[in-house]
């Protein structure tokens, strides 16, 4: 495992106001993420896998309500994030989101929440 921290989404009211505020400031060019069986729509950041550090998303989630300050979630690398998920409920944390298969093989994300009431999310390819 490279870096532990691999991934982050950081949740938008407005996904076209918010993929123009990114590109612009950054002046970089996010793409659009098409994910299969969901209502939510992402925008990906470049990222270079061979690179140290991590990338993520913008997403706009009908399902998740947006309420500003507690939008950023952060992933954890993980061999399979169903056993992380379990070991985190054994020590205090708590389930949020079982483990879920992303859309279009990208692998597997779980949402759970640590000892100290954060939200953190999990991802493994399987």
């Amino acid at each position: 495992m490279k870096n532990p921290a691999n991934w982050f989404t950081l949740y938008v009211r407005d996904l076209a106001r918010a993929k123009a505020f990114y590109e612009a400031v950054f002046q970089i060019a996010l793409e659009d993420l098409p994910v299969e069986g969901t209502d939510a729509r992402y925008c990906k950041f470049p990222s270079d896998h061979d690179a140290p550090g991590c990338s993520g998303m913008l997403c706009h989630d009908p399902q998740q309500p947006f309420t500003p300050g507690n939008t950023v979630l952060l992933y954890f690398a993980c061999d399979d994030c169903a056993i992380e998920a379990a070991r985190a409920a054994q020590h205090g944390g708590k389930v949020l989101i079982g483990k879920t298969a992303i859309g279009n093989d990208y692998g597997f994300d779980a949402v759970i929440e640590d000892s100290e009431g954060n939200r953190i999310g999990l991802y493994s390819a399987q």
